[in-house]
């Protein structure tokens, strides 16, 4: 992948850089801002001043196009998008910028206490190296936001359509049809819709999602939104975004086995997957991270280590088996249907998935491998 760009010379006419820039190509991407006077001399070094900032329009107008740019020379800080300097050289030094047509727009939706804690560090470090890489990145931090996990009538704008017995799931999915939802859960839909993946950044609690993010599950995928009238799954309005779970825990990992203390992790993992996949997800192997209070400082470098490194290829991450929605019986309650059951997957000696084992072992990857 590379990029040439055009630049205007001082008597108006059209030149170009002498090579195109490619990732890990510093010098040539600061000597080509350079021309129009974006940089100095001193800011070549890589230790680039981050106040010094770039018009994030123009720049994505310079990897966009490849062969034009619409910057005049001289002009610093055009516009109102600002990428700064030392972000935008970095990642041409990492090689972490990503192709026009891979770049994505990613929610995490964060659930921690403490800005300074283990799960602080892997949210921080997901945003600064998606960012990196090109991609848009927003964050829902349930915490900070104050973000209210009730379900109650204050979701509805105006009066439920029954007065006298209030029915949530209901209720909400007239809400959502006649756009009366309240602002903050419009506000959270609206960035689940423009979002190609949402990662789930939080600390497992009693085998869960702690209960402010349960109710931003429980509060904005709602009925009409994420699933209603057969229309989940596959069919779901949702269908084709990317959703990764990534979690600590407080246990070590051997408390998670199919002999230990709580048994199989597969298994804990099944109705919190499963349900994400009902809204149409794909879901993407999970990010665990065991007992980090308890860890060496070596082995939580290693862990950070490794979870920058699995964010390089994310976007390209195939997800987990689940079986689809075609292989169930609508006229059987959605059971299995009997043609499934001619199919290769149906006749190993282990089960399809972990939810629907028909009696037999529960698969070895289970829901912590894409397969």
């Amino acid at each position: 992948m590379s990029f040439q760009i055009q630049n205007g010379s001082a008597e108006g006419q059209a030149i170009y850089t002498e090579e195109p820039i490619t990732p890990g190509s510093a010098k040539s991407l600061v000597n080509t801002f350079e021309s129009w006077n974006f940089v100095t001399k001193t800011e070549r070094q890589r230790d680039i001043p981050n106040e010094r900032e770039f018009d994030t329009k123009d720049v994505k107008a310079v990897f966009q196009n490849g062969v034009q740019s619409p910057l005049s020379p001289g002009r610093e800080k055009p516009g109102t998008g600002k990428i700064p300097a030392r972000t935008l050289v970095q990642a041409f030094e990492s090689g972490d910028l990503v192709d026009t047509a891979e770049r994505k727009n990613i929610l995490m939706v964060y659930a921690h206490e403490e800005p300074k804690s283990f799960n602080g560090s892997m949210k921080d470090l997901a945003v600064q190296a998606l960012k990196r890489q090109g991609h848009n990145v927003e964050v829902s931090d349930l915490y900070e936001m104050n973000f209210e996990p009730r379900t109650t009538k204050k979701d509805i704008k105006g009066n439920p359509k029954d007065k006298d017995y209030f029915k949530y799931p209901v209720e909400a999915g007239i809400a959502f049809a006649n756009d009366n939802l309240s602002d903050d859960i419009k506000a959270e839909q609206d960035k689940v819709r423009a979002a190609n993946l949402i990662i789930f950044q939080f600390p497992i609690a009693w085998g869960s999602f702690p209960a402010i993010m349960k109710g931003w599950l429980d509060r904005v995928l709602c009925y009409g939104f994420a699933y209603g009238d057969g229309k989940f799954m596959d069919a779901s309005p949702l269908n084709g975004k990317k959703v990764l779970l990534s979690f600590t825990t407080g246990c070590p990992a051997e408390f998670y086995t199919n002999t230990g203390l709580l048994g199989d992790m597969d298994i804990l993992l099944w109705p919190m997957q499963n349900n994400l996949r009902f809204c149409g997800f794909d879901i993407l192997a999970p990010q665990i991270v065991y007992a980090p209070a308890h860890c060496e400082e070596k082995d939580r470098d290693a862990i950070i280590e490794a979870w920058q490194t699995r964010l390089k290829g994310l976007i390209k991450e195939k997800p987990v088996r689940f079986i689809p929605l075609e292989d169930f019986d609508k006229n059987k309650m959605y059971q299995l249907s009997d043609t499934f059951f001619e199919k290769p997957i149906a006749k190993g000696k282990y089960g399809p998935t972990v939810g629907q084992h028909d009696g037999k072992p529960i698969p070895i990857k289970g829901m912590r491998e894409a397969w």
